[in-house]
């Protein structure tokens, strides 16, 4: 992942012109090694939290929680 990341920044480094395409791959990179991990760990929590009477409030933000994480904007 990391000599991918490497490659990414070099093709961007020799060609200029492909800043948005890069731009759009590194994000992606970041997201599918950062974000998603941790939005489906945080909706795994979430569901298990919302199974106790207790902790449903807390279950409930967590799973908010995840939705943003997962989808930003």
């Amino acid at each position: 992942m990391i000599t991918f990341i490497i490659c990414l920044f070099i093709f961007m480094m020799l060609l200029g012109v492909a800043f948005k395409v890069t731009g759009a791959l590194l994000k992606a990179c970041v997201w599918l090694v950062l974000f998603l991990p941790i939005g489906l760990v945080l909706g795994c929590l979430g569901i298990i939290c919302c199974c106790t009477i207790l902790l449903i409030p807390v279950g409930v933000g967590l799973l908010k929680a995840a939705a943003r994480v997962i989808i930003p904007g």
